[in-house]
């Protein structure tokens, strides 16, 4: 599943591929694909859900509304926990924004560094860390997590259902810039979404199996279900994986692979028709 430079940033290229791929020889009239084409439409379906492709200046808005979600997000969540740890931990304000700045930015671009035991943090601080660890980076990136991108189309589907409530007969599209998203594409966030948080819950609840606390069985998870590295507990930044039972360990590798790869491009391997042909 490694891409070279060409089929990861040749977007235009690979989408002029598989449309004239489409009425050419590597499909055929049932529909199927052939064998050596089979990872990049992979690649297509699962790592380029939301318009990826398509090199137009609607894309490029779209890029500058997630930026915008994903700077105020980075501002946000420093302030909170500068603030906790202003009143809690350091003295100077220079200091506590420092620690902040630095863990927030880590985690959500998952790094791993850590500069502090955030374990000796509240528990307040804490928890927004722990939150971070779901929604990640900018769609594209190397980071883990949903996304911003697919954290934006379901507040702004959370939004549309609102408004459906006070205006049932009301026609409203969700837009990223002045383009409208297709409903396909606001399944696929939400669907990509119900999977993540259904795989957390599933190994949270077997890492509890096998002894672990409550906190180090949703961190770990957590942290490597989105790439991150530490997380709390027995798997803080001052500790390791060694505690965790043998089982515990190629369970959570199961999860990094998963949160690396993205889900569809795991899930799709175990489906039967993906290997007919």
């Amino acid at each position: 599943f490694s891409l070279d430079g060409e089929a990861f940033f040749g977007h235009q290229k690979l989408f002029e591929f598989f449309k004239d791929a489409r009425e050419d020889h590597y499909f055929n009239r049932a529909g199927k694909v052939g064998k050596a084409e089979k990872h990049h439409l992979v690649v297509l379906l699962c790592q380029n859900r939301f318009g990826l492709l398509d090199n137009t200046p609607d894309n490029h808005n779209h890029a500058l509304l997630e930026f915008r979600f994903y700077l105020g997000l980075q501002l946000v969540a420093i302030i909170l926990v500068a603030l906790d740890l202003y009143f809690s931990v350091f003295d100077s304000l220079m200091s506590s924004l420092r620690y902040a700045s630095f863990h927030v930015v880590t985690i959500t671009t998952s790094t791993g560094f850590s500069s502090a035991d955030y374990m000796r943090w509240p528990s307040f601080s804490q928890l927004i860390l722990l939150m971070l660890m779901f929604i990640g980076g900018s769609t594209g990136s190397t980071t883990g997590g949903i996304k911003c991108l697919r954290a934006v189309i379901l507040f702004k589907q959370g939004y549309k259902e609102l408004r459906h409530l006070i205006h049932p007969h009301a026609v409203i599209n969700i837009k990223l810039g002045t383009r409208v998203v297709p409903n396909e594409v606001v399944t696929a966030a939400i669907g990509f979404t119900f999977l993540y948080i259904a795989i957390f819950f599933i190994a949270s609840i077997a890492m509890a199996f096998l002894g672990l606390d409550i906190v180090s069985s949703i961190s770990s998870v957590a942290a490597t279900l989105g790439n991150i590295g530490p997380g709390l507990g027995i798997v803080g930044p001052y500790s390791n994986y060694s505690e965790i039972p043998f089982i515990g360990k190629w369970l959570l590798i199961g999860c990094m692979l998963i949160g690396r790869l993205e889900i569809y491009t795991i899930l799709i391997l175990f489906t039967p028709t993906f290997w007919k042909g």
